[in-house]
């Protein structure tokens, strides 16, 4: 009985020492991976993050042509006042 209760015990440590290589081996490989060119998204970015402001207000034409609004952060710190046709898109 001693020598079957051996055997077994060597045996689920032959398995958990492999587990636990693979689990390295695994957790190691991932170090490894290339990291993304896109910046990292903090909560600093959210103050940067292209807007559009409640004043001035969004307005559509009597004619329904034209679009008024105004963006912050559109280029990075400046703010835009933009008419735009809607049939067309120019700006």
């Amino acid at each position: 009985m001693d020598q079957n209760y051996n055997e077994m015990f060597q045996t689920k440590n032959i398995a958990l020492s492999i587990a636990f290589l693979c689990l390295n081996f695994i957790i190691s490989a991932q170090g490894t991976v290339e990291r993304p060119s896109k910046p990292i998204i903090d909560t600093l970015t959210f103050f940067n993050w292209p807007s559009i402001p409640d004043w001035p207000r969004t307005a559509i034409s009597n004619n329904g042509q034209f679009v008024l609004y105004a963006t912050h952060n559109l280029p990075a710190g400046k703010s835009s006042l933009i008419v735009q046709a809607l049939k067309d898109n120019q700006k």
